[in-house]
């Protein structure tokens, strides 16, 4: 590990720890985001992550976040490669933001070599609770994924998904 290596993955420990620690109200919620900041993230105004949240910075590939967007307790942010979240987007407690995957390896060893691809998420769309996005995947513009879902193929703008793995259940009104 490079001694750059290093001090990015110190910086996301210690940072995630501060961002933790703090309680939720106004105040710390402008302190939280300020720390994010200084893990190199991309916060808009008025957006908001009401703690618990792990952030997993181990270098270059960053989260992005437009405005007015909520991000709920105990979400998991795995940057392998870039995060982008557009505005006004609901996020629910404990979901899953997976940039990585492995190709097949040998025998002896069957997660082979790591395959980062980017995710990102539209304006206005909602995450419900506990859902996985996993990598290379797209949430349209105005679409929800139900809670629970496993999200492993990119979401149509304004359609409603659900189910493991997640599937089309309905289009909505634009």
């Amino acid at each position: 590990m490079s001694a750059i290596s290093f001090l990015y993955k110190i910086r996301c420990f210690v940072g995630n720890g501060l961002a933790n620690a703090l309680p939720y109200d106004s105040f710390s919620k402008r302190v939280r985001n300020a720390i994010y900041r200084g893990m190199g993230l991309e916060i808009g105004q008025g957006s908001t992550f009401a703690g618990g949240n792990y952030i997993n910075r181990g270098g270059l590939p960053t989260l992005s976040v437009g405005s007015d967007c909520f991000f709920n307790r105990s979400c998991y942010f795995d940057l392998s490669a870039p995060i982008t979240f557009g505005n006004g987007i609901s996020v629910g407690t404990h979901c899953i933001f997976v940039t990585a995957n492995h190709e097949i390896g040998p025998s002896t060893r069957r997660a082979g070599r790591v395959l980062a691809s980017p995710i990102s998420v539209g304006d206005g769309a909602w995450i419900g609770t506990r859902v996985t996005i996993l990598p290379g995947v797209s949430i349209g513009r105005g679409a929800i994924v139900a809670s629970g879902a496993v999200v492993h193929r990119s979401v149509p703008d304004n359609a409603v998904v659900a189910g493991v793995p997640a599937v089309l259940k309905r289009s909505l009104d634009t």
